[in-house]
Formats: C-alpha cells, sequence, structure tokens
C-alpha cells in the first residue's frame, strides 16, 4: 500500500500540473483576447478624438463663418436701407416734377388760349380795317 500511494500523488500531482498549464494558457489566451480588444477600443477611441477635434475646429471655422455672414447680412440691410431713402428721395423729386410740369401745362394752355385769342382780335382788327379802307 505504501508504493500505490507514491503513485497517486504522482498522478495527481501530473494531472493538476496539466489543469494548472491549461488553466494559465486558456488565461494567457484570454489576457491576449482582452488585450487586443483593449487595443482596439483604444485605436477607436484615438480615432473617435481626432474626429471629435477636426469637427470642433470645422466647428469653430463655421462659427466664424457665420459671424462673418451675419457682418455681411447686417451691411447688405444697411444698404438696402439706404437705397431705400435714396429711390424716396427720386420718387418725390418725380411727384414734384409732375406736379411742377402740370402747374406748366396749365399755363401753357392758358396762353396758347390766350395767344389763339389775341391773334383772332388782331385778324378781326385788320379784316374791319380792310373793309373800313375800302
Amino acid at each position: 500500500m505504501l508504493h500505490r500511494i507514491p503513485c497517486y500523488p504522482t498522478r495527481q500531482i501530473t494531472s493538476l500540473s496539466e489543469d494548472l498549464k491549461r488553466k494559465e494558457e486558456h488565461r494567457r489566451k484570454s489576457n491576449d483576447e482582452i488585450l487586443g480588444k483593449l487595443n482596439s477600443v483604444n485605436s477607436e477611441n484615438e480615432k473617435i478624438f481626432l474626429e471629435n477635434e477636426k469637427l470642433k475646429a470645422s466647428l469653430d471655422a463655421l462659427g466664424i463663418s457665420t459671424v462673418s455672414v451675419e457682418n455681411d447680412l447686417l451691411s447688405l440691410q444697411e444698404k438696402t436701407k439706404l437705397q431705400k431713402n435714396v429711390v424716396e428721395h427720386y420718387n418725390n423729386q418725380v411727384q414734384e416734377l409732375q406736379a411742377e410740369v402740370e402747374v406748366l401745362k396749365s399755363r401753357y394752355k392758358t396762353v396758347f388760349s390766350e395767344n389763339r385769342r389775341i391773334r383772332e382780335s388782331k385778324c378781326l382788327e385788320v379784316y374791319e380795317v380792310s373793309f373800313a379802307v375800302l
């Protein structure tokens, strides 16, 4: 029986040793997988970080562009307001000139009528003088 006892622990040690090797191999593979996943996640995080930085830069550029466009818009609105004032001024001048034209037309008609009346009167006088002389 003494002979068997040493044999049994040797098998048990061998079995446990193989078990330990399998578990260590499994642990190593598991660690390698975890390390691979961790590296993949770190790589993805780095890509996301770089993309985030690019997006921030783009957002800043858009902000600057937006301010520039808003300033241009304000400038154009101011120019539009000035142009509307100029148009209104010209419209007022046109109305004044149209009123003056109406006054001049009226005066022309009056002068034309007066001229016709005077000519007719002169013609009548010449006619009467002509008959009186004959």
